[in-house]
């Protein structure tokens, strides 16, 4: 049986194209908010709370206000760490507040604004890392049929 008719080689395949269309759309949509953040201004205020996402996931979230062009500008950001329990947040919470922190923002539009910039490097990795093995996949493909003829 030739590989590429292989039902299951196509439903293997089929899965893996869709994974990796996932993860690069994914991986584009954080690089381009990523790269939309092309300013920063120091926070006028910030007020912290801890928001519970589930019995076992506590992330902080800060509240902040800036000032752009005049406009006072406000926003609130969540954090990506997540922490088990409220105490290890509050303990993130005490390290944020005596950090100084910058409020990134989109020039264009002030209202884009984030407390938390990161470039999002393990989603690309990963994204590349899927494109790498589907065309793996395509050349193994390939030598399968070329060995069978």
């Amino acid at each position: 049986m030739i590989l590429h008719r292989n039902p299951i080689w196509i439903a293997f395949f089929s899965l893996i194209i869709i994974v990796t269309f996932f993860y690069t759309i994914n991986a584009i949509l954080d690089f381009y908010h990523y790269q939309r953040l092309n300013c920063s201004r120091p926070a006028n205020e910030i007020k912290w709370s801890i928001k519970k996402v589930n019995d076992e996931t506590f992330v902080p979230k800060g509240f902040y206000q800036f000032t752009y062009k005049g406009e006072r500008i406000s926003g609130y950001t969540s954090f990506q760490q997540h922490y088990l329990n409220p105490f290890a947040a509050k303990e993130a919470i005490d390290r944020l507040a005596n950090a100084n922190l910058q409020v990134w923002f989109d020039s264009s539009t002030p209202n884009f604004s984030t407390l938390e910039k990161n470039f999002p490097f393990k989603k690309i990795f990963y994204s590349l890392i899927l494109w790498v093995l589907i065309f793996y996949l395509l050349w193994l493909d390939r030598r399968v049929i070329l060995y069978k003829n």
